[in-house]
């Protein structure tokens, strides 16, 4: 029987160091700073006490750095190799995409974006890795990654497992492995509604179901909200009408979460722009919130028709029964 391909990549889902409370280290470098202050004032050159108390200024910093932190076993690994990306852990392995298959990356982030997910989109699943910011280095290392990023509204949780990150270093490795295999990849996103139906971004293409919108061919869309009541519960969503020749659809997506302040602000601008009717059900396409705004990015780049629409149908009322 072959032996397993070794992974040309493995990076570990951490995090793999935590800061601690070490007493005996607290102690060992308030000594060394006392030592250090006595260095200071002892009958010797000026050049001699400030050489002797620097130095151990600096060995109480080292020792308070280091018996404050604690390394700790990764809980687990997304390995490359030449087959795909797979994610290791103590429940085994499990393939995230093949390069031989079309696949989707998209990269989504929170406002600050220190805390960034990748999303592997496929025609049949979804799978996310979360990357955490540790740093302002890791910053720097990950600014491939950030400037890819699509800001998540509001309170959205933007974390698929806070316990098992990548760091922002090899986060951006990763995204350059999937650049090196399958640059398409980055250009497209796999979603499906809620009845099953394929919506599909490929590149110039957004397709749902047997439908289709040339990005490169002028089209009508914008963003709007509206109410919808389900007993005595009215949930806001988010909405994109979009219509190119006879296509027209209406994206829809539940809000996010929000804090009281967003809540507030919410309430502020519904004074001044309240939510508008609901649109048509038969023109509705229920997406996953999450990629609300990666599909708004990509109409936002395709030209646009400069008439507005005098009646758009999105706002037609539905007959009764």
């Amino acid at each position: 029987m072959a032996e397993p391909r070794a992974p040309k990549s493995k990076f570990p889902l951490g995090p793999t160091e935590e800061r601690t409370r070490s007493p005996l280290g607290q102690a060992a470098a308030a000594m060394l700073v006392l030592i250090a202050i006595a260095a200071a004032l002892a009958p010797m050159s000026t050049v001699w006490r400030a050489i002797a108390a620097g130095a151990l200024l600096v060995a109480a910093f080292i020792v308070a750095r280091q018996t404050g932190r604690r390394l700790l076993p990764p809980r687990g690994w997304i390995l490359v190799d030449d087959a795909g990306i797979a994610r290791a852990d103590a429940a085994g392995a499990a393939k995230i995409v093949a390069w031989s298959e079309p696949f989707g990356l998209s990269v989504l982030a929170n406002q600050d974006r220190s805390r960034l997910i990748l999303a592997f989109t496929t025609p049949s699943q979804a799978r996310y890795v979360s990357v955490r910011i540790a740093d302002e280095d890791d910053a720097t290392a990950a600014s491939a990654v950030r400037a890819r990023a699509t800001t998540v509204l509001g309170g959205e949780p933007i974390e698929a497992d806070q316990d098992a990150t990548l760091s922002g270093a090899d986060a951006a490795r990763l995204l350059a492995a999937v650049a090196a295999h399958a640059p398409a990849a980055l250009e497209r996103i796999f979603l499906s509604d809620a009845r099953g139906e394929p919506v599909v971004l490929d590149g110039g293409v957004l397709r749902f179901g047997a439908r289709a919108l040339d990005l490169a061919t002028p089209l009508e869309w914008r963003a709007f909200v509206f109410h919808e009541s389900g007993g005595r519960v009215a949930t806001l969503y988010q909405a994109t009408w979009v219509r190119q020749a006879e296509v027209e659809v209406v994206l829809v997506a539940p809000m996010p979460p929000e804090s009281p302040a967003e809540r507030e602000a919410r309430e502020i601008r519904r004074m001044h722009a309240p939510p508008e009717e609901p649109p048509a059900r038969e023109l509705r396409l229920a997406v996953d919130r999450l990629f609300m705004l990666p599909l708004r990015e990509a109409l936002e780049r395709a030209p646009r028709i400069s008439r507005a629409p005098s009646h758009p149908s999105h706002t037609r009322s539905e007959p009764r029964a």
